[in-house]
């Protein structure tokens, strides 16, 4: 038996071990980098561009009233902080294996979530967030 062939056999199968192994792991969240309150949040990038520098590709933990959730064209579910300028001003979405436990969360109730800042275009984004308090 050719042992070249054994050994390419056995790195494949170690690979696919791994790559499957890697599918069922749970990401988690880096810590904490900010607090603070989805009106904080939304009026520090309204008013300064260094925001961007600051907060995104960070985690922050936001806190405030849910507007409403939903999901995107997509299928990811999000909830949508109220806002001074209306609805919508800061929007978290999560990862499709939470989407149950998000979406009993109730227009008017104070929620705290934590997830990873992206660049504000019309709101600000938070991605792959998680409900820290309901």
């Amino acid at each position: 038996m050719d042992l070249r062939k054994v050994f390419a056999g056995f790195a494949a199968l170690v690979l696919l071990a791994g790559f499957f192994a890697g599918c069922r792991r749970k990401y988690v969240l880096p810590p904490v980098a900010f607090t603070l309150t989805s009106d904080q949040l939304f009026k520090e990038f309204k008013e300064a561009k260094a925001s961007n520098a600051k907060y995104v590709g960070k985690v922050l933990q936001v806190s405030g009233i849910a507007d409403h959730v939903g999901a995107d064209s997509s299928g990811q579910t999000y909830v949508a902080f109220k806002g001074e300028e209306g609805a919508g001003d800061v929007q978290c979405y999560f990862p499709r294996n939470q989407a149950e436990s998000v979406s009993k969360t109730a227009k008017g109730q104070r929620v705290t979530l934590k997830g990873i800042c992206l660049v504000k275009v019309i709101h600000v984004a938070l991605d792959s967030c998680e409900l820290v308090q309901k």
